[in-house]
């Protein structure tokens, strides 16, 4: 059964990692520097995870080298591409609906250290 949640706050499963059961990501702050957050998540979507708690709408996730970027770092952070939308199944005639976008997904960004 699909379950319609408004204002949902979706994040690119690529973008959250998983210790000991426990899911975080990296969230770049207005001062461009990293911080680690906790989140529970619920449902997927697509290339995506909806995040119940630890995240709000409009904050940055880094999305691209996560493995070089650590708390309290500085990074410069760059808008990532968004995903590319799912593939029509065989035969099917109408193309597939976009995506939701996110509270903030346009701030999703790609970490870079300086």
């Amino acid at each position: 059964m699909l379950e319609e949640k408004p204002n949902a706050v979706l994040v690119p499963q690529r973008a959250v990692t998983e210790l000991q059961s426990a899911k975080s990501v990296l969230v770049v702050g207005p001062d461009n520097k990293v911080s680690l957050k906790s989140i529970t998540i619920g449902d997927r979507f697509e290339q995506y995870f909806v995040v119940n708690e630890g995240l709000q709408g409009g904050e940055r996730v880094i999305v691209e080298g996560q493995l070089k970027a650590r708390p309290g770092m500085t990074v410069a952070p760059t808008l990532a591409s968004p995903l590319p939308a799912p593939a029509p199944a065989p035969g099917a005639g109408a193309s597939p609906p976009a995506p939701p976008a996110a509270p903030g997904a346009p701030g999703q960004a790609a970490g870079k250290g300086r």
